[in-house]
């Protein structure tokens, strides 16, 4: 049983890689001056079994990891509007960054519980 648990969580994870692994051939395209991509908690060169990932398509969805460990996946589309980028997941719960000098930063007070810290900040990881 323990051995299809772990299964069933690489098979998720590998689902979330496959779209940023597209990235390198995507346009350079940006959505109000957010380009679309994998956008990371922390330092690149950190773990990247504790950062949180933001993953933005350029078709309007997301889909939000706290960490590699988490079983919870966030998903839904996103908008962005002035210096805001609001995620609306699929469950009804909503989400906002502050956009600022090409970092998301997450807005805790005014966003759905996520259990993030609210001065987590997001940055486009480098390919």
């Amino acid at each position: 049983m323990k051995q299809r648990e772990i299964s069933f969580f690489l098979l998720i994870m590998l689902c979330l890689l496959i779209p940023t692994g597209c990235n390198g051939q995507a346009k350079n395209v940006s959505i109000d001056g957010l380009k679309p991509g994998t956008y990371i908690s922390g330092d690149d060169n950190a773990f990247e079994i504790d950062q949180a990932k933001l993953f933005l398509g350029e078709n309007g969805e997301f889909t939000l990891s706290r960490n590699l460990l988490d079983s919870k996946i966030f998903v839904g589309t996103y908008t962005v509007e002035n210096d805001t980028l609001t995620l609306h997941e699929n469950s009804g719960n909503v989400y906002l960054f502050k956009i600022k000098d090409g970092q998301l930063i997450f807005q805790k007070e005014s966003s759905s519980d996520l259990s993030l810290d609210s001065q987590l900040n997001f940055h486009l990881k480098e390919e």
